[in-house]
């Protein structure tokens, strides 16, 4: 199954980037907008919204864990989308950014309480990012050449 919007999505036990949904949802912002406000308004709800939500949940709430971040993804863009569609909604809130960050906020709150809670603990998690930061600082940049790679010593 794939949810789209530039998140990872499990497939089959693989992770997978899809930017086919979002490059498709930008371009028919751009074709259906009237001037550059609209379209900019019209991205920042669908996608920022949800992004939103995330952060602030994943930041201070310790019970958040990735199935209700994905949660939240799916239906901030799913309301915002719906809201634009229909134009009486539309019409009455103006921008869907409310609405879809309170949906995407219960959402993700709803789902992180029905799935289990994260097993790692704040000191485990950092300790994981530490070791990947380490790792990640050893490996030579992608943008240089092998000879500038043996020259610099990295």
């Amino acid at each position: 199954m794939v949810l789209g919007f530039g998140i990872y999505c499990v497939i089959g036990g693989y992770f997978a980037m899809v930017w086919t949904d979002t490059i498709g949802l930008a371009l028919a912002f751009a074709l259906t907008s009237d001037n550059v406000i609209d379209y900019i308004t019209r991205m920042i709800s669908t996608i920022m919204a949800g992004l939103l939500a995330c952060a602030l949940l994943g930041r201070f709430w310790p019970r958040y864990n990735w199935q209700g971040a994905v949660a939240t993804l799916v239906s901030a863009s799913s309301t915002s989308l719906v809201i634009i569609a229909n134009a009486d909604w539309n019409a009455y809130w103006g921008n869907p950014s409310i609405p879809a960050v309170l949906t995407a906020l219960s959402v993700g709150v709803a789902v992180s309480l029905l799935t289990p809670a994260p097993r790692t603990t704040p000191q485990q998690a950092l300790a994981i990012l530490d070791e990947e930061r380490r790792r990640m600082e050893q490996m030579p940049d992608a943008a240089m050449t092998a000879g500038q790679v043996n020259a610099t010593g990295r």
